[in-house]
């Protein structure tokens, strides 16, 4: 007949032997997983069409609204990177032309840089019709202005 002492450590055993087979098999089931993981981290999160177009509106709302900072915006506002929002609307977002009068001065400035050189590219001639389109707009009040004072001018003689 078996003693407490011996049924004690029978059972002690039984569990030890336990352990170690729940803990072989959490072994494969974490490495199996840690695969599927480290498989899928290398592709990133997949987005629809859907859901690229309504971060895109979005940056071009708030583009429109304060001329500038829509991707960041989008970006805190989705938890989707700068980078990936960038890319969207490069491929079909927002066009320059399409800027809010802030937005369009910045590229005024910018283009009237570029002035000097050859228009590379369809983008940088918009933004040299930009800034032509700003200065013609400027010369025309000061001229307004002048014919004002000139008129003035002859109504005093």
């Amino acid at each position: 007949m078996a003693t407490k002492r011996t049924i004690k450590r029978k059972a002690t055993k039984k569990s030890a032997s336990a352990r170690k087979t729940t803990k072989k098999t959490a072994k494969k089931v974490t490495k199996k997983t840690a695969k599927k993981a480290a498989a899928n981290a290398s592709r990133g999160k997949r987005y629809t069409q859907a859901e690229k177009n309504k971060v895109v509106a979005f940056v071009n709302q708030v583009n429109a609204e304060k001329g500038r900072g829509g991707v960041a915006a989008a970006s805190r506002e989705f938890g989707v990177t700068q980078l990936t929002i960038a890319n969207w609307v490069k491929k079909g977002g927002a066009p320059a032309a399409q800027a809010a009068p802030a937005g369009r001065k910045m590229a005024a400035k910018k283009a009237s840089k570029k002035a000097g050189r050859k228009a590379s590219s369809g983008r940088s001639a918009l933004h040299e019709l930009v800034a032509l389109d700003d200065e013609i707009a400027a010369l025309e009040a000061e001229l307004a202005a002048k014919k004002d004072r000139f008129e003035q001018l002859k109504a005093k003689i």
